[in-house]
């Protein structure tokens, strides 16, 4: 890899990959594979299946994600989306395959548009927080990003009410 891309595979705040629990975490999901590209496979659908999204809510809370150097290149991978999350608003899945990016839900399940990216926001080491929460606050205004932001209560983001 080259030295100047060096800074983008180094843990941070928010991409918190050399933490011991996020180590073993990693090396139980990726055991068993023989390839760096099996490995970032099996991580990337631990990501996709493993950790819910949450669209009502915006944190400054650590989580992992699969970022990748394979085959001398950065391959781009954006699990972002779990399943759950796909069946309700009619989207495929996002695949991977360990070469090619796997990138967001363009399309819906009948092929219609589904997300349009318009805009490029550039490569970042680290999570660019300030930069997404004023975006967030721009289209969605600020009451979304708050601590303790108001919402309506939906069970598949929400966890069950505590008894």
């Amino acid at each position: 890899m080259p030295a100047a891309l060096e800074r983008y595979v180094r843990p941070t705040w928010f991409i918190d990959s050399g933490s011991p629990g996020v180590k073993c975490h990693a090396g139980e999901v990726a055991a068993g594979a023989a390839t760096d590209g099996q490995r970032a496979v099996q991580l990337f659908y631990a990501v996709r299946d493993g950790i819910r999204y949450h669209p009502y809510s915006i944190t400054a809370e650590p989580a992992w994600r699969v970022r990748n150097w394979l085959a001398s290149r950065w391959v781009k991978a954006t699990p972002a989306f779990n399943i759950e999350l796909c069946e309700r608003f009619g989207v495929r899945p996002l695949e991977f395959d360990g070469r090619s990016d796997a990138l967001f839900h363009e399309y819906s399940v009948d092929g219609r548009r589904h997300m349009e990216y318009v805009a490029a926001r550039g490569s970042f080491a680290d999570l660019p927080l300030a930069q997404i929460i004023r975006a967030f606050e721009d289209r969605y205004g600020k009451r979304r990003t708050s601590a303790g932001a108001e919402h309506e209560r939906d069970e598949l983001f929400d966890p069950p009410a505590r008894s």
